[in-house]
């Protein structure tokens, strides 16, 4: 869901089981989009998913009360119960599955831009984070579940909501307006798809 009240924004591990944070405090009625980046690290970090992203046995959890958390819905797929019985929010298999599916297409983008400057993300000077999801994001789950480039995390900021700022400054001052042109101009398109190895790429980066 939207990141409005109720959602869950921020899933954490205390004493040994589940503690999820709502926006507002109000009651759980779904994950947003760093809840759900948060959800998936954890589940990875506790062994409730392997690296492929399927649903290991309760067994498998690193603490038992997370592994009496897992179970199944009625159609019979794997889920993992984020919140408390009276107002139940889960962490699905199909939750996971579009999880991998947006990191494979971010990875391999990164990738590919990377490749074309000739470099490693080693020599990265500065990641940043626009728009509220990149404002809000825990920058450890998503570097866990391979969302952002593993680098040292001083390089990694947030820069709050640069398109709307970006297009007030563009009007306020035309020599403002007259630099984004011109930055405009140097910008290259590369279109994923057309890689000829693609296919291959996107499999490999959906992997946790």
């Amino acid at each position: 869901m939207r990141a409005c009240g109720g959602a869950v924004e921020s899933v954490r591990v205390l004493d040994g089981d589940i503690i999820c944070r709502t926006i507002g405090g109000a009651a759980p009625k779904g994950l947003c989009g760093s809840g759900l980046i948060d959800a998936v690290a954890l589940a990875l970090r506790e062994g409730v998913i392997g690296r492929g992203g399927r649903f290991n046995s309760p067994d498998k959890a690193a603490a038992p009360l997370i592994g009496k958390r897992m179970c199944r819905a009625e159609g019979g797929m794997a889920q993992l119960l984020l919140t408390d019985g009276r107002n139940p929010v889960y962490l699905t298999q199909k939750d996971i599955r579009e999880v991998q599916l947006a990191v494979g297409a971010i990875k391999v983008g990164i990738g590919a831009m990377l490749e074309r400057e000739g470099i490693t993300s080693s020599r990265l000077e500065e990641v940043c984070l626009a728009g509220a999801f990149g404002n809000n994001i825990n920058i450890e789950s998503a570097v866990a579940v391979g969302l952002l480039p593993n680098v040292d995390r001083n390089k990694i900021r947030s820069v709050k909501n640069t398109s709307g700022l970006g297009a007030s400054m563009a009007l306020a001052s035309a020599d403002f307006y007259a630099r984004t042109l011109e930055a405009a101009k140097k910008m290259q398109y590369v279109e994923l798809s057309a890689l000829a190895d693609f296919q291959e790429r996107f499999v490999a980066a959906m992997g946790f």
